[in-house]
């Protein structure tokens, strides 16, 4: 690894183990055959990480010495008076008995110096990674015509994951508090069967059945108690999962937690499928047509963060308590001295969950008929149409929600909201409310696939003469639901009422929620659909949007191929796509709060956070919800479109958009005279509005998607006090996609050498034979533009969108000067940034950034990579061997990804994490008789 070889770390020793065999023969002679095989692997890995870890004086809450990147004194707040702590030292008697003992588990860093850039380098070594694979074959011939075939696959895989605490090889005996600690079993189980029936010279037939289950699941490696840590007894009771607590300090959580092993989960995907194919010739025609079912769904039961999870910033040790803009103001390792956790009021709030188990499912039907016609010697045409339905996804015993009804009124509707003079709105009463599969009449399924999805398809190729043909096609295409993994959250398949997140309630600007006994009224209980559209009042709900449809794509492509002299071809090449009804997150979801606020009240500024009389206060339908914990709440509350909830996130939304062209022009050569190759420069526009789509090389997170930035266009015609969902414009987020690589070179060469026998030279010489005689080398080598990289800073603007982009400032030039490795932060210029940090400025509490998504004349560096193959080929009589040898990334090049684009980050700008591997060499020996 580049950067761990900067750090002076030792290169890593990575066997791997791979072996099989099979084996098989006739059971009955002429009839029935049968074969097993097996196969295991066993590997050593390494990971490597680079991490901040509070120094030895910050744990003892002296922050005397703690800077910035640039050595500027950051200073520390207290929390309960909002003046500096003197000398920026933290009491020891103020200190959280339970931060003090959950930090004995954090590793002390390798220099003790904590000036926000990694202090703390590790290379984690993976030892038992193991995989088992059995398979069984029978095959019976009724017939010549008739015949079925059985196969069997049992496959078992034992996958932990990297330790960087400690011994850093899964033997720590407190790895439970390693963020990265689990082992990930998988247990796989296939059966299929086909039936093949040749039915006349012109015509066959294929039934098959086939069945998957497939346990998935994530455990924990070492139990630990977590009443040690010195929690109240009035916690610890109401925990589901004794471990760790998950821990996140941010900051000093590069992955994605600081402290606390990974939450257990018990996952068992499986399906059904049955289909049948008839094809045959007639004429010049090849008719095929065929019809699937599929049964598909995932047992669950996750106990999410059944032990806790707690989240610090360093805003709840700034100079107000409420904002992190000030990169010199208020530190998080702080906030967890002091045993602070963020709360409601936070776009990041620590929580505890209670699950119910779900029994997910969906059905598919299809149905396709196409036709290979050779209408003439020069045109030959390809059509055909598939029609397919999926159902929505249901749920066993109906526990999840199928949508929200934002018209819906209940016994809250006679609260009313009074009017606020100050921010201009009349008195109202308060409507909106989850809907339940099966309840009063409500669907039983979530989101509104089509009845039926037509997908057509053509391709045509014409000779235009003996060296040049045209080619065309167009299809449209559909996706199936985008299934989720299931999670510890009650978002994923619209769970609220049966898996219930209780979030920490705690106040600001002053804080009185501590640690040690983070939830003290208590948890909020599942009563699954008992309460209806009161469900879920007081907290943050999350649903499946119930307008969600199929997405779709179609694809078209048209090419000009001309052959010339010597065995070349030149090609001409135009691609598009257009994609319609996608999730916005790309391949994966990317939830939309409907209860942010109208942009027009940012004029409020302040007075957003001002208290009001709470009018859910004392309801008992609040009890124990942030919202019902005091007699006041923030107007900002209040203003929201549904005030009896946090936020209310839409799940799957599809209303994203894709438009990708590309022009190709590409050279070819087969391999003649000892040499051949291909030659293909491709330039490509790809522009979207999936705001939450990631990337991992240029993504602020590889395992963390971006969070939303929709735009609240309250002047769309559409959008009106009772449809809130049209006030969320989707287009204004549409551009440049994060995907978007506009420039991209093949080359792949492939070269014969000219020795040995039947050569040019030495055709008669054993020497050259043996020695430079039957080499084959090839290569394949790729360069492509980096990706755009999006900025963003922690959220500033109050209206509960939970996302802010910084302003770029008018000017100043987005890059930095120097060289490649120049310009990486890697362990001998540790400071050194990508991008100009100086070219951003944060954006002002209560308005909005400048910065667009995506920033298109700032990319990350250029992808190039070598791929070598060289191969020796020996002949003995009637006899051959051949040696292999691939080498993987053959100039030894580093990869890189941009993981720190976040101006709220200490480290922003720098690009100090490898993408891919550093050169790998395998060599092959194969001997044939």
């Amino acid at each position: 690894n580049f950067f761990s070889e900067k750090a002076g770390l030792a290169k890593p020793n990575n066997p791997y183990y791979l072996g099989g065999g099979g084996f098989g023969g006739p059971i009955v002679k002429n009839r029935t055959f049968f074969w097993v095989a097996g196969e295991t692997y066993h590997d050593v890995q390494t990971r490597n990480s680079s991490e901040i870890m509070p120094t030895a004086a910050e744990r003892l809450g002296d922050f005397s010495a703690t800077t910035n990147t640039s050595g500027a004194r950051i200073t520390i707040y207290d929390p309960l008076t909002r003046l500096p702590f003197p000398n920026n030292i933290i009491p020891s008697n103020r200190i959280n008995p339970v931060a003090a003992a959950m930090l004995k588990y954090l590793p002390l860093p390798d220099t003790n110096v904590d000036n926000q850039s990694t202090n703390y380098n590790r290379t984690s070594l993976i030892n038992n990674n193991f995989e088992r694979e059995y398979t069984v074959k029978v095959e019976h011939k009724f017939t010549d015509k008739v015949s079925l075939t059985g196969f069997y696959l049992y496959n078992a895989t034992d996958e932990p994951c990297a330790n960087y605490f400690g011994t850093a090889d899964q033997t720590d005996p407190n790895r439970f508090a390693d963020p990265l600690d689990y082992l990930l079993i998988r247990r796989p189980k296939v059966v299929a069967l086909n039936n093949t029936w040749v039915l006349s010279d012109s015509s066959v037939m294929a039934l098959r059945f086939g069945m998957t289950r497939f346990p998935d699941n994530n455990t924990l490696t070492l139990n630990f108690d977590p009443s040690t840590l010195g929690f109240s007894p009035a916690f610890i009771n109401q925990t589901t999962v004794q471990k760790f607590p998950q821990v996140r300090i941010r900051g000093y959580d590069n992955e994605g937690r600081t402290l606390g092993a990974i939450e257990p989960t018990q996952i068992n995907w499986k399906s059904t499928s049955a289909n049948g194919t008839f094809s045959k010739f007639v004429g010049t025609h090849t008719f095929k047509a065929g019809a699937d079912f599929r049964k598909i769904g995932v047992d669950t039961t996750i106990p999410g963060n059944g032990a806790g999870s707690f989240d610090f910033e360093k805003d709840t040790t700034s100079s107000d308590g409420l904002t992190t803009s000030n990169p010199l103001n208020g530190n998080s390792i702080a906030s967890f001295l002091l045993g602070f956790p963020s709360g409601n009021i936070s776009a990041r709030p620590s929580q505890i969950t209670l699950s119910t188990p779900l029994n997910i499912f969906t059905y598919y039907y299809g149905g396709y008929a196409q036709d290979d016609w050779r209408v003439t010697s020069k045109f030959t045409l390809n059509y055909g149409l598939r029609i397919e339905h999926e159902t929505g996804v249901g749920e066993q015993n109906n526990n999840f929600t199928v949508g929200f009804d934002q018209g819906a009124t209940n016994s809250l509707s006679t609260i009313a909201i009074p009017g606020d003079a100050v921010a201009g709105t009349a008195a109202r009463t308060v409507k909106g409310g989850l809907m339940y599969a099966g309840v009063n009449g409500n669907p039983t399924t979530q989101g509104n696939p089509p009845k039926a999805k037509y997908s057509p398809r053509v391709g045509a190729v014409y000779s235009i003469d003996t060296q040049t043909v045209l080619r065309g096609g167009y299809g449209l295409y559909w996706s199936p639901w985008n299934y989720a993994t299931p999670s510890p959250t009650s978002s994923n398949y619209g769970q609220v009422g049966y898996t219930q997140n209780t979030v920490l309630a705690q106040t600001a600007p002053v804080p009185t929620i501590t640690l040690t006994n983070p939830f003290p009224t208590g948890l909020v209980q599942p009563l699954a659909n008992s309460l209806g559209t009161l469900t879920g009042v007081g907290t943050n709900i999350a649903y499946i949007d119930q307008n969600s449809t199929a997405p779709r794509v179609q694809q078209y492509s048209v090419d000009l191929q001309r052959e010339l002299p010597g065995n070349q071809a030149i090609t001409i090449s135009y691609i598009g796509a257009r994609g319609d009804h996608l999730g916005l997150g790309g391949t994966s979801d990317t939830g939309v709060n409907i209860n942010q606020l109208d942009p027009k009240y940012l004029a409020l500024g302040s007075a957003l956070n001002a208290q009001v009389p709470n009018p859910f206060f004392g309801n008992p339908l609040f009890a124990g919800t942030a919202l019902g914990s005091g007699a006041t709440t923030t107007r900002a509350q209040l203003l929201r479109p549904f005030p009896q909830f946090l936020n209310v996130v839409a799940n799957h939304v599809t209303e994203g958009k894709n438009r990708y062209n590309a022009g190709v022009i590409e050279w070819s050569k087969r391999p003649t005279g000892g040499w051949g190759g291909r030659v293909s420069y491709t330039y490509s526009v790809l522009k979207d509005n999936q705001m939450g789509e990631s990337n991992f090389y240029s993504g602020p997170n590889a395992n963390v998607n971006p969070i939303n930035s929709y735009n609240y266009i309250s002047s769309m015609p559409s959008c009106t006090t009772t449809n809130y969902a049209a006030c969320y414009n989707p287009d204004a987020e549409y551009g440049y996609g994060l995907l978007d690589v506009p420039h991209r070179v093949i080359i792949a060469p492939i070269v014969e050498l000219p020795f040995g026998r039947g050569k040019k030279y030495g055709a008669n010489s054993s020497a050259a034979e043996w020695l430079a005689g039957g080499w084959v080398l090839s290569a394949q080598i790729n360069v492509q533009s980096g990706f755009p990289i999006m900025v963003t800073q922690t959220d500033n603007i109050g209206l509960f969108g939970n996302v802010q982009r910084p302003n770029i400032v008018p000017g100043a030039d987005l890059s930095t000067p120097g060289s490649f490795e120049d310009r990486l932060a890697s362990a001998d210029h540790p400071t050194a940034t990508w991008w100009n940090t100086a070219a951003f400025a944060a954006a002002p509490s209560f308005t909005f950034g400048n910065a667009p998504r995506t920033i298109t004349d700032l990319r990350t560096p250029v992808q190039a990579n070598v791929d070598g193959v060289f191969i020796k080929n020996l002949r003995f009589g009637t006899k051959t061997a051949q040696i292999k040898i691939e080498m993987l990334n053959l100039l030894n090049r580093v990869n890189v990804r941009a993981n720190r684009s976040s101006i709220s980050n200490s480290n922003f700008g720098q690009i100090g994490v490898q993408a891919g591997f550093m050169r790998i060499t395998q060599v092959m020996f194969r001997y044939s008789f």
